[in-house]
């Protein structure tokens, strides 16, 4: 019986964010249990895709949200076609 193909963090978080979708620092950590988020941004970027990010804050602490902008979604699809 054939396993089920397994999907990288990587890939999950790059289907996010081209859906248009946010993630966040803690997201990645907890959800994904990646332990070094930086890492998996960085080699997304690297790969060519233009992650933007600011800071949230809430009201005990702030964190980081990772997000494409509509024209970066445009751009890679442009260039990956």
């Amino acid at each position: 019986m054939k396993q089920p193909k397994k999907i990288s963090k990587k890939a999950i978080v790059r289907d996010i964010l081209l859906n248009g979708e946010t993630i966040t620092y803690r997201e990645i950590m907890n959800e994904l249990y990646d332990n070094s988020p930086r890492d998996l941004i960085y080699y997304l970027r690297k790969e060519g895709l233009k992650i933007s990010e600011r800071w949230e804050k809430s009201k005990y602490s702030r964190y980081k949200i990772f997000f494409m902008t509509a024209k970066a979604i445009q751009d890679y699809y442009e260039n990956t076609i």
